[in-house]
C-alpha cells in the first residue's frame, strides 16, 4: 500500500457523497454540485454510474456521451 495515498478520500467514494448531497432538498438544484459530479464521472468514465444517477434525478441521458464512456 502506498503511504501517499494514506488518508486521501478515493475519487469515486466524493462522488458518492456530491450525489448523496444532491438527493437533499437544500442541495437539490445546485449547479455547482452537479457540474462536479458529471465531470468526475466523465473523468473516470463511469457510464453505469452516469445512467444510475440520471435515472435518480430524473436528469436528461445523452446517449453519446454514455457511448464515449
Amino acid at each position: 500500500m502506498e503511504l501517499s495515498a494514506e488518508g486521501k478520500t478515493p475519487e469515486y467514494m466524493a462522488l458518492a457523497g456530491i450525489k448523496f448531497k444532491l438527493s437533499l432538498p437544500q442541495f437539490k438544484d445546485n449547479p455547482q454540485l452537479k457540474q462536479q459530479l458529471l465531470q468526475g464521472i466523465k473523468a473516470g468514465t463511469m457510464a453505469p454510474y452516469y445512467k444510475e444517477v440520471c435515472t435518480d434525478f430524473g436528469w436528461n441521458f445523452d446517449q453519446n456521451l454514455f457511448d464515449k464512456m
